[in-house]
């Protein structure tokens, strides 16, 4: 099975790479939880029986005046895991 909306937001290996990433994802996606270790992240995907997620990154600099996940930043994560399938993003503005 394949997960094909998956945005990188909460996996902490990604955050910790970015700077301000972590304000800008609070913000953004209102999220008030712990951001995960990638180990975490496949555990969960094993357990739903997912075996590759597709990584849908977030370009609004225009509208927000920040990239949430960026298409270079998704394909970073994709050479750490062939789990892992990229998609791009563009900004509409």
């Amino acid at each position: 099975m394949i997960d094909f909306h998956t945005h990188p937001v909460l996996i902490r290996e990604f955050v910790e790479k970015v700077p301000n990433y972590e304000r800008v994802a609070r913000r953004v996606f209102n999220i008030g939880n712990n951001f995960q270790p990638l180990e975490t992240f496949f555990l969960q995907m094993d357990v739903a029986g997912i075996e590759r997620a597709v990584l849908l990154p977030i370009d609004c600099r225009r509208a927000r005046k920040d990239a949430v996940s960026s298409n270079e930043q998704v394909a970073e994560l994709c050479r750490l895991s062939r789990r892992f399938i990229g998609f791009a993003s563009v900004d509409p503005l």
